[in-house]
């Protein structure tokens, strides 16, 4: 049986070890695929952005061309007086003198336009309303402007103050090229074709051979400084892909923030093959493969499980069959050898073998149940009442000669008026047997082992005690388990079990609906208690 269980573990394992690497190697693949396309996605992805954030500067270089003209018509004025007057100092009156201008921001500013002049020492002179916080803001920013580096002969402000938009400034230089004061007016972002913003798509923002027409679906935002937005291309759809493009702090788009959204649909046609979706059929190979790992080993597992079962099963039997194989073999030996003196002692070394060999016929019936597909676990007979007085004492009788053979005294203590229990009468002689077995094999030569049967709390107790070394608190969860041994001084003759006799006891027990325990001694010995249910239906029932 060994051999075969070994061979079938083996068998087993080998092929659980093949079908895990198998799948180790799908698995790996799947993640290589997965990773591919990871990152297939993430470089299309960053494609798609870095057209966007081309598209956006593009848009900005576009508006910027515009806004300079709109500066330069603005500030038309201006300029002319500076030319003929040289250095002469010009009078923001002359920034007044452009009616279109004013004409095109009226709406904006329907209180009116205001025109400014901020010399180099920051007195400013104003034409118009000029709300005074946004004055003082406004010449000692242009005064800082002027002290800085910047080359820029127009620009825009976005004031942090008041509520005027935006502020479109103007150097005035001199003949070496210094600056002598700045020019401010109150802008709108219109020039005489309409908003300068029109101007962003002067040009196809994206490339022509990519975009399959789809240039007008991209969406444009512009933002300010204090992050409003100032101008937004009408909604063709949820922007995916955004590419971002701010401007200088100097120039005609001080300040301004120029960003270009790409939906999906579009971001398809830019990218050789289109951008991979997030999900694909990797994730399902994944899953079935990690689901047959998982049947697999489940599947070992349960094989495992039968031929266990299987070994226990046969150990089971191996050891039913060798306690009233011994009993018989006693007793013919004292019969054989006319130990048995007088006629009562040879009656009763029949008896006990005629008993032994019907439990044979009995467990020999349990087996071929087991091999005829019938249920192999619980009692071999129905549940009924059973004498336990009687089947004690049967018992108990039948082993002493065992017990005297190892020159072990049994004691024997059962009340007369012990109640019935419910259960099976073979495989209580059997529990007790076993019971009885364990203490004269684990326990000295000499020793005195003690049975006792007390009935409380609805219930019968059957105690053994022996006088042997006793189990380890620890170990008396552990010794119900099959094959389990502990190492253990002072065992009769050196003999060692099987493992087997303690499971057997603890499913027995459990079958009739009782519990069994280990206890310690009085003294260093090993107390064995069974619990079992009083039978209602029985005349008796003690309470203690």
């Amino acid at each position: 049986m060994v051999p075969f269980a070994r061979a079938h573990t083996r068998s087993s394992l080998s092929i659980a070890v093949t079908v895990l690497l198998t799948l180790a190697v799908v698995g790996a693949l799947a993640w290589s695929a997965w990773s591919a396309r990871r990152e297939h996605r993430r470089a299309a992805e960053e494609t798609v952005r870095d057209y966007a954030t081309f598209a956006a500067g593009l848009a900005a270089a576009n508006v910027e061309s515009a806004m300079e003209r709109v500066l330069l018509y603005a500030f038309y004025g201006a300029d002319l007086a500076e030319r003929q007057r040289s250095n002469d100092p010009v009078s923001p009156r002359v920034l007044a003198t452009n009616p279109a201008e004013v004409d095109r921001c009226a709406t904006m500013y329907p209180d009116g336009r205001w025109f400014a002049r901020v010399a180099a020492d920051g007195a400013m002179k104003v034409e118009g309303a000029l709300d005074p916080e946004v004055g003082r803001w406004l010449a000692d920013t242009l005064v800082a402007l002027q002290q800085g580096p910047s080359g820029e002969r127009y620009g825009n402000l976005f004031p942090s103050v008041g509520n005027v938009p935006v502020i479109a400034y103007r150097f005035q230089r001199d003949s070496a090229g210094g600056i002598v004061a700045a020019h401010a007016l109150a802008h709108c972002y219109e020039s005489a074709g309409g908003s300068v913003f029109d101007e962003a798509r002067r040009t196809a923002l994206l490339p022509p051979t990519k975009s399959r027409g789809s240039d007008t679906l991209v969406m444009l935002t512009v933002a300010d400084l204090r992050g409003s937005i100032v101008h937004r291309s009408p909604a063709s759809g949820e922007a995916t892909f955004t590419g971002t493009r701010p401007s200088d702090i100097a120039g005609p788009l001080q300040g301004l923030t120029f960003s270009v959204g790409v939906p999906a649909r579009v971001a398809q046609d830019l990218v050789a093959g289109g951008i991979p979706g997030r999900r694909d059929g990797t994730w399902i190979l994944v899953v079935l493969a990690a689901t047959l790992g998982v049947a697999t080993i489940v599947q070992v597992k349960r094989s495992m499980a039968l031929v266990q079962a299987r070994e226990r099963f046969v150990a089971n039997v191996s050891h039913e069959l060798r306690t009233p194989l011994q009993s018989i073999l006693l007793f013919s030996q004292l019969l054989r050898m006319e130990r048995a003196g007088s006629a009562a002692e040879r009656a009763e070394a029949i008896r006990v073998i005629e008993r032994e060999a019907e439990r044979l016929i009995g467990l020999v019936e349990r087996v071929l149940a087991f091999a005829g597909g019938r249920a192999a676990d619980g009692p071999a007979e129905e549940a009924r009442s059973v004498d336990l007085a009687q089947v004690v004492g049967e018992t108990v009788e039948a082993f002493r000669p065992l017990a005297r053979s190892g020159d072990v005294r049994l004691t024997v203590e059962i009340p007369r008026d012990l109640p019935a229990v419910r259960g099976d009468s073979r495989a209580l002689r059997q529990v007790l047997f076993n019971l009885l077995d364990n203490a004269v094999r684990y326990g000295p030569v000499g020793q005195r082992v003690d049975v006792r049967a007390v009935a409380r709390n609805g219930a019968v107790e059957i105690l053994v005690e022996d006088e042997g070394p006793g189990i380890p608190p620890h170990e008396r969860e552990r010794v119900w388990k099959p094959f389990v041994r502990l190492e253990r001084n002072g065992t009769h003759g050196g003999e060692a079990g099987s493992g087997i006799g303690l499971a057997v006891v603890h499913d027995a027990v459990e079958a009739m609906g009782g519990r069994a325990w280990i206890e310690g001694g009085e003294g260093a010995g090993t107390r064995v208690v069974v619990r079992l249910r009083v039978d209602p239906r029985a005349p008796k029932d003690v309470e203690a």
